[in-house]
């Protein structure tokens, strides 16, 4: 078993995203075991199906695609500049 601790401030909010995992039965899926809410220190403890390995690793291993983290704000400014120069003529 692997044991995740999630950091929260509304209690309400985690109660109700544990209920949906609880819920969830599909083979690609990994199990949800438990749970343990600690009020005082403001943390839920998940006891999960353990999983060797990242996402990124399951998923570069089962397919031809890869993974690639891209800079939200890198990428917002490129869509801008390539904006502007169509609008205003430029390189692209």
């Amino acid at each position: 078993m692997a044991i995740k601790k999630i950091p929260i401030d509304d209690f309400a909010t985690a109660e109700r995203e544990i209920k949906t995992v609880v819920t969830l039965e599909h083979k690609n899926v990994i199990n949800f075991y438990n749970r343990e809410i600690d009020e005082e220190k403001k943390h839920v403890y998940l006891g999960l199906g353990y999983c060797e390995g990242t996402l990124k690793d399951i998923i570069n291993a089962h397919s031809n695609i890869e993974i690639v983290r891209k800079d939200p704000a890198k990428e917002s400014l490129i869509k801008i500049i390539k904006e502007d120069r169509k609008k205003y003529g430029g390189r692209s």
